[in-house]
């Protein structure tokens, strides 16, 4: 049986996603997954109108990429705000 995939894994999909879920998974993963999924929700924010697919075997395709759901929309401010909270904390643990 193949395991189920995170939400935070498939963010770029364009399937569904339950914003409370998201939020729930984001206060488990590290600053640095946080960072890799601004990253790519950013990519798509502020990318081409098209994307390129390579598979292994070699061959590849172009995808037409929708604009950015609101739901991802408000996920990127979610993780604005997540990570600068995170930045925070660290910061003042070494306050005098």
């Amino acid at each position: 049986v193949p395991a189920k995939k995170k939400v935070l894994d498939i963010l770029t999909s364009g399937n569904e996603i339950n914003i409370q879920e998201v939020k729930k998974e984001l206060a488990k993963v590290t600053l640095y997954k946080k960072f890799t999924i601004l990253n790519a929700l950013n990519s798509y924010l502020h990318s081409a109108d098209e994307r390129l697919y390579h598979i292994r075997n070699g061959s590849a395709w172009m995808k037409k990429v929708k604009e950015l759901s609101k739901e991802r929309k408000i996920i990127l401010s979610l993780l604005y705000e997540y990570i600068y909270n995170e930045i925070i904390k660290e910061i003042e643990k070494f306050k005098i």
